[in-house]
């Protein structure tokens, strides 16, 4: 429900006006409270209960020898006269053991799909606290109960049974012969052809336990009674992933040298619970709280490759890996054996070993990921209100400022389009009632400014007649722009999509239906009663026994007067139809009364109205629904996200991309500030209130009393207390990556309060009572939606945090290069540790002279843990830390700071390392981004502001409102600063003034202008966030800076090269599967060698696919300017396999693309533009004079251009129809590399941000694309090399293609 959050806030509001004790915890918003361990108060397995009662029968003279007992228990009896047996009641506490429930799944880092550093630690959040220690680790003490605690109290830490693992897919992949020695290849899911990308096979419980030859020692802990379950679980059918790595990584992960198990142990650490404070997380509610368990993983990323590469993590269970270690052939026989080397069992020769896997997901790790923190520092950057990016608006303006002397009708009307889109309109095609297509301005509700709240004429235009209260089509509110001649479709089409919902939602539109029947018929009875004079049945009922009563007193003494048996006949007629102009006043009356009293509580004309938040039930039920429908609209619930974001590139943070100019992008990261447009809801609900009318067709009475009804609600207080019923007026949008890696993002709003000092002066302080957020929720997996109460002028702070169970772990780490290559050889830790406190006294606390004081600071250099002893921290070669000796050296560092004789007593005093410091030492530091609006430059309070419905009567608009159609406007405010906050200090993004310019109607910098960054250091390259594709929201790598793409080696002149172009193409060709965005083209050499060529790293087609894809072929203009040339057609020339694919004379192998044969898929297809028509075909290739292509087998496509010219050309001018001619080869058959010897450039960067291309081993193929002209111009012809990897591939979602 959109309205959530303000029902629990008003809830608590009612709870306090009422006086009722609250529960509230003293956990502050923002705050968390951190537990070593969590466990549950019984761990899985098998218990029993006995219970025992004795019944006591005192003697009449109480004497205690003469008293009677009677035991009572669960007993059996063997023999007479035998001692009872007592049998407990036995029960099992079930506890997951082979698979997770993804619900109790929070979060986990990195992403699927995400980029991330090497030296990231993996970690998974759990909704549940106590899932990791569902169950036992193991039999030995240390992982049956909590240790590490002083004898007189309870352990400070405790085992988990599951643990994380990072693997490379090589290190997972399982192939026939070792499939064979586990007897994996008996499992149906195991395909030797087709392996799973996560290398996790599914398998019943029961094959697992029964089949799988080598695997973890399970039967250690089903000795004696519960033999039974152990057996109960090799029939089972439940279904379980199982993956295998090579026993020697597991050994390296877990069993420490010589199988001391320290590493098992120091799984202690890696798991702890955090309880947090939930106010500000997306669709929480108000003093919620939650309980969070975190796992953190031992091992990292690869840190020593320069290139992306795959990385799989793996939730396993660890249960009982302790005697997997240790166990000897016949555990029965002796008692396991510390320091042994072997396996369980003993007999199987294969090198890798089974163990279940909870959960798995892939990441890429990068040697340099963009972080949190410089995310966070272009979204402030870019930051804007919710209209087409600023550099478009400043290209239009430019347009209308300085026209073209020979185009001077562009000025006028780029100014007007600016008007339009500076107001947050897009241009849509619209079709006429008559049926002709044409176009429209169009928005939807959420505009970049104030705007009236009834819309009138624009400003300088004549009079208008006025706004409609209701519309019965729809129509009233197209309005039309003549000073442009387009039709504005805004508000008609709000009302269209209002009755469309309507209509869908079946439980609205019944509950309406029958409310407005109920309405009709109890109006028009009491109407129709009054209008012909007829006694209500309970008066008539009242007046029986007075009637009687007088009758009975009638006597003849008494009597005197006529006789009337009968009453005169009245010859008025009976006023039946309430279309009599007569009765319709009264009709109307009767209407409003009805829907007043069902839309209260209780009877009277003074009974409450229904709210639905304080609990109390309304007269109507169907009243109830239509009132939390309506009022659910105004929080823009259930408005489809394209109405809401009708122009994809206002979310959009630029449209071209800085780093490859001319490429496009669909850069994710952006947050737009919006008003809500309360014009445009009311004519939404409007077009919803017109459903179920089939009783007033000329003039919905009944529509209007509802309204008014409505905003009677929204002006009455709730309940015992003060509040309206709050109604959004302002949010933003926030459409980021950093939503998918961090979807927790706490948001913080903060309102001015105007406060007068004891000697009456006045000055603006933050409200701290004042919470205007009244919705925050995900719309996806990319995207937040946040909405507020107030103006924006009310605002004091906008703050974006990270939440504390959704920070990074990492860890400190320093690499070592190769001086010759450039290559990572070695990589130790670095660890430097932040102040904890054990004494709260001792903390930083914030002042006003000083209100973001670091708390979080990093120690002092000289006391950080030594280089020398932190060796063993990181081993670079199993990738694993040393978790006990990282927390034990921290906790010993942390006491070594803290016993500073110049503090006055010790900060921090723990004698106990444990799993919570280790977390937070480990943690990232946390940061936020705030967005700070300067106090008002007058002390005049903010004006009371109340929601309606419009109804008819126009109010006089606001001051800051603007009309429809003028251009903009913005009250006159300073600029907005934001800062990057985090714990360890202040970095601010300093505001830089921009170029000044006389717009219209403006009388100051915008309140929310653009935020520019300081000049960057042109030493090292701006950091950007990575670019996501719009239809997957997955980030995909960045294409590298022109800068950094450089060449191998100088270009030197050679012979005659086939690859050079013909001609000037105006065409270039792209290749690229159908599931990655076109590359950025490649940086080409200029002598038109490619083995000089530098490609990106994604730019290459994978061969061992399990699946078929399509291919696309982007074809684009180079230079969409006005030529003569005539275009005939484009030939596409691809290279198939000869089946034999042998060298020339010179040794040079012609690299196929695709397998020999015919081409057998579904066809080809354009991508997006109509005006070519594509035809395949096969051959030989089209001769240039070399043996490398000529003769060789082709597949053809041809594109030739639908035209109305005699000539059948298409001219090549600077429009739309040929700058795309884009086209998909369907499914083909991908040839796998036939030349080894080839290879590419590829760039990369290295650890200081320097361009380091790397020579790789890859297929390299060359396709011709030839352009066809009249005869008037010779043909063109360019090559487009196509790099092929014998690889798989995975899709957007991480699905294995």
């Amino acid at each position: 429900m959109a309205r959530s959050l303000v029902q629990s806030k008003i809830a608590k509001e009612i709870q306090d006006a009422s006086g009722a004790a609250s529960e509230k915890d003293d956990l502050q918003p923002g705050h968390m409270r951190l537990y070593s361990y969590y466990s549950p108060s019984l761990s899985a397995g098998l218990y029993g209960i006995e219970v025992r009662q004795t019944v006591t029968a005192i003697a009449g003279d109480d004497l205690p020898e003469k008293a009677q007992t009677l035991p009572i228990m669960n007993q059996t009896v063997a023999k007479p006269g035998t001692t009872p047996v007592i049998v407990p009641q036995e029960f099992n506490v079930v506890a997951p053991q082979f698979s997770l429930d993804s619900k109790l799944i929070n979060t986990y880092y990195p992403p699927d799909g995400h980029q991330d550093e090497g030296r990231v630690l993996p970690h998974i959040v759990f909704n549940d606290p106590h899932v990791p220690w569902f169950r036992e680790a193991g039999t030995l003490n240390w992982e049956t109960q909590p240790v590490d605690g002083p004898q007189e109290r309870r352990g400070r830490n405790f085992v988990p049974w599951l643990a994380l693992m990072v693997f490379e897919p090589d290190e997972l992949k399982v192939e026939q012969p070792a499939a064979a020695l586990l007897k994996l290849d008996q499992i149906p899911s195991y395909n030797s052809a087709s392996l799973p990308a996560n290398g996790s096979f599914s398998m019943t419980v029961g094959q697992y336990l029964s089949l799988i030859s080598s695997r973890p020692y399970y039967e250690e802990g089903y000795q004696g009674d519960a033999a039974a379950t152990l057996t109960a679980l090799k029939n089972s059918t439940d279904k379980l992933n199982v993956i295998f790595p090579t026993k020697s990584q597991l050994a390296d992960v877990f069993a420490g040298p010589g199988s001391n198990l320290d590493p098992l142990k120091a799984q202690k650490y890696l798991a702890h619970v955090r309880h947090i404070n939930t106010i500000g997380f997306p669709d929480a509610g108000v003093e919620e709280e939650g309980f969070f368990s975190v796992v953190v993983s031992s091992m990292t990323g690869n840190q020593k490759e320069l290139i992306p590469s795959t990385h799989v993590v793996h939730l396993v269970s660890i249960e009982h890996f302790d005697t997997t270690f240790t166990a000897k052939p016949d555990p029965k026989s002796t008692p396991p054996v510390l320091g042994s080397t072997w396996f369980y069992p003993d007999d199987v020769n294969s090198d890798r070993i089974g163990i279940v896997s909870l959960f798995s997901w892939t990441y890429t790790c990068i040697p340099d990921a963009i972080s949190f923190y410089e995310t966070m520092q272009v979204i402030g950057a870019t930051a804007q209100p919710l209209r087409p990016p600023q550099k478009t608006l400043d290209n239009l303006w430019a347009t209308a400022k300085n026209p073209n002397p020979q185009n001077p009708a562009a000025a006028p009307i780029a100014q007007k389009l600016y008007d339009r889109l500076n107001s947050g309109y897009t241009i849509a095609r619209w079709r006429t009632a008559t049926g002709e297509e044409t176009t429209a301005f169009n928005r939807g509700p959420l505009v970049p400014m104030n705007v009236q709240e009834v819309p009138g004429p624009a400003a300088g235009a004549s009079a208008a007649k006025p706004w409609p209260g209701l519309s019965m089509t729809g129509k009233d509110y197209t309005v039309f722009d003549k000073s442009i001649g387009m039709m504005d479709t805004t508000y008609s089409g709000a009302w269209s999509l209002g009755k469309l919902m309507a209509i869908s939602d079946s439980a609205f539109n019944q509950a309406l239906m029958r409310f407005r029947s109920s309405i009709w018929e109890a109006a028009a009875s009491y109407t129709r009663m009054q209008a012909n004079n007829v006694t209500a049945a309970g008066s008539v009922l009242s007046n029986v026994k007075r009637a009687f009563l007088a009758a009975r007193a009638v006597t003849p003494e008494k009597f005197s007067g006529p006789v009337i048996r009968i009453n005169k006949p009245v010859m008025q007629g009976v006023t039946t139809s309430m279309d009599d102009p007569s009765i319709t006043e009264e009709f109307q009356e009767a209407i409003q009364a009805k829907v007043a009293t069902f839309a209260s509580i209780g009877k009277g004309t003074t009974a409450p109205l229904y709210n639905g938040f304080d609990g109390a039930p309304g007269n109507n039920s169907d009243w109830e629904i239509l009132l939390n429908w309506v009022h659910d609209i105004m929080y823009l619930g259930t408005i489809p996200s394209h109405v809401l974001f009708p122009e994809p590139s206002h979310l959009q943070s630029h449209n071209d991309s800085p780093i490859m100019p001319g490429q496009p992008t669909y850069h994710p990261e952006a947050l737009r500030w919006f008003h809500i447009d309360h014009a445009w809801i009311d004519c939404f609900l409007d077009g919803a209130l017109s459903c179920a009318n089939h009783l007033e067709p000329e003039y919905d009475f009944t529509r209007l009393c509802v309204k008014d009804i409505f905003n009677k609600f929204l002006s009455t207080p709730i309940g015992n207390t003060s509040i309206l019923p709050p109604v959004p007026r302002y949010g933003f949008i926030l459409r980021s990556a950093v939503v998918k890696s961090t979807p927790d993002i706490r948001l913080v709003v903060t309102c001015w309060k105007l406060q007068k000092a004891a000697d009456g002066t006045p000055s603006w302080v933050q409200d701290p009572d004042r919470d205007p957020l009244v919705r925050h929720t995900k719309m996806d997996d990319f995207t937040i939606l946040s909405l507020v109460d107030c103006s924006p002028e009310e605002i004091h702070t906008v703050t974006l945090a990270q939440p504390p169970h959704q920070q990074r772990f990492s860890i400190g780490c320093e690499p070592s290069y190769d001086p010759k290559t450039g290559l990572v050889t070695a990589v130790a830790a670095d660890i430097k540790l932040k102040e904890l406190f054990t004494d709260a006294s001792q903390v930083p606390v914030p002042t006003p002279q000083d209100p973001e004081v670091p708390v979080w600071s990093e120690l002092p250099e000289e006391q950080q843990i030594p280089m020398s002893q932190q060796t063993l921290f990181y081993n670079d070669a199993t990738r694993c830390i040393d978790a006990a000796a990282i927390a034990t050296a921290a906790n010993s560092t942390l006491n070594s700071w803290a016993s500073d004789p110049t503090y006055p007593t010790k900060p921090y005093d723990d004698a106990v390392a444990n799993s919570t410091v280790f977390g937070l030492e480990m943690n990232d530091p946390s940061y936020q981004l705030r967005f700070t609006n300067p106090a008002p430059k007058t002390f005049e309070p903010f004006p009371t502001w109340t929601r309606k419905i419009y109804t008819g009567a126009a109010p006089t608009p606001p001051p800051s409102a603007i009309t429809v159609n003028a251009a903009s406007k913005t009250l006159a405010r300073g600029p907005i600063v934001a800062n990057i906050l985090s714990k360890t200090g202040t970095v601010s993004i300093e505001a830089i003034p921009s170029v000044k310019r006389q717009r219209p109607a403006q009388q100051g910098p915008s309140l929310y202008q653009a935020i520019q960054l300081a000049p960057p250091d042109p030493t090292r390259p701006t950091a950007l966030p990575p670019r996501v594709m719009l239809n997957s929201m997955r980030a995909v790598p960045r294409a590298l800076p022109a800068a950094h793409m450089a060449l191998a080696r100088p270009p030197t002149p050679g012979p005659f090269n086939p690859w050079a172009p013909i001609g000037t193409p105006q065409f270039e060709l792209l290749v690229h599967p159908d599931y990655r965005p076109a590359p950025p083209r490649p940086i080409h050499d200029p002598n038109n060698n490619v083995a000089n060529d530098v490609f990106s790293p994604f730019d290459y087609i994978p061969t061992q696919t399990t699946s078929l894809f399509d291919l696309v072929f982007s074809i684009r203009r180079r230079v969409n300017d006005n030529t003569d040339l005539q275009l005939q057609s484009i030939t596409i020339e691809i290279p198939v396999s000869d089946g034999s694919d042998k060298k020339n004379a010179d040794g040079y192998i012609r690299e196929p693309l695709l397998e020999a044969g015919d081409y057998s898929g579904t066809g080809v297809h354009m991508c997006s533009n109509p005006r070519f028509v594509p035809a395949i075909f096969s051959g030989t290739a089209t001769p240039i004079g070399s043996d490398k292509w000529d003769n060789k087998p082709v597949v053809g496509i041809r594109l030739v251009p639908r035209t109305g010219q005699a000539t059948g050309t298409l001219p090549l001018v600077a429009d739309l129809k040929s700058k795309d001619a884009g086209f998909r080869l369907s499914e083909p058959r991908i040839k796998p590399i036939v030349d080894h010897s080839t290879s590419a450039m590829i760039a990369a960067l290295n650890s200081q941000g320097n361009p380091t291309n790397v020579q790789k081993v890859i297929g390299r193929c060359m396709i011709r694309m030839s352009e066809q002209y009249g005869p008037t111009h010779t043909d063109t012809v360019s090559w487009c090399t196509v790099l092929k990897a014998d690889t798989g591939d995975h899709d957007p979602w991480g699905n294995q293609i």
